[in-house]
């Protein structure tokens, strides 16, 4: 499964989502990768993937250096959020990721600083209906904040103003259930959303990004 956005979405405070994308793969040792998008003028690139068992690094058809932010804590149903600054971006830009019953969200945004990566944490809980990737303070305001969800089952919704972009459905033992969302906190203050989730082993993770 592949989605794709329409339009650009200004966010404020210098701040704009470009473009997003995801992709899922199929069964163990699956291979996801998205259509091609357009990342010009992008100067931060986050990638969102879930899968069963594994944490591969990530890879895109212009050959960037992907950083990885956060883990989530368990080894069977992991979220992970990797991120490139400043990378190469432009038309025709695709991105893939090797995982367990996998599942990727790629969200290409404009405004960070010289240096955006800031604070991260993550969760997991076992037969929940409800997660939280656990609280972050960013250092500044107007900061950018991801986070991500994964499960064996299907996420549903995430609370605290966040937006999400794409939602992968769980597909029985084929492919995990996950999601991404971003928010553009106007304070630095205390941010720790609640996802809800059909309930399952779950696994959420959330990281900042300060602004130019």
């Amino acid at each position: 499964m592949i989605l794709l956005s329409t339009s650009a979405i200004p966010l404020g405070e210098g701040w704009s989502l470009l473009d997003y994308t995801s992709a899922s793969g199929v069964g163990a040792g699956s291979i996801a990768t998205t259509s091609p998008i357009d990342t010009t003028d992008a100067d931060l690139l986050v990638a969102v993937t879930q899968s069963y068992s594994t944490t591969t690094p990530m890879i895109d058809s212009k050959s960037n250096i992907w950083l990885t932010g956060v883990v989530s804590p368990h080894p069977f149903t992991i979220v992970c959020i990797f991120y490139c600054h400043r990378g190469i971006v432009g038309i025709e830009h695709s991105f893939t990721w090797y995982g367990d019953y996998g599942a990727l969200q790629i969200l290409a945004f404009k405004g960070s600083a010289a240096n955006p990566a800031d604070q991260v944490n993550s969760e997991y809980l076992q037969d929940a209906a409800t997660i939280q990737p656990g609280s972050i303070i960013p250092s500044q305001s107007n900061s950018l904040i991801v986070s991500g969800c994964c499960n064996n089952q299907n996420v549903y919704s995430i609370d605290s103003g966040f937006e999400i972009t794409n939602t992968i459905p769980n597909v029985g033992a084929l492919t995990m259930g996950g999601a991404a969302a971003y928010l553009l906190q106007p304070d630095a203050v205390a941010v720790n959303p609640t996802w809800t989730i059909q309930p399952a082993g779950v696994a959420a993770a959330i990281m900042s990004f300060t602004g130019a």
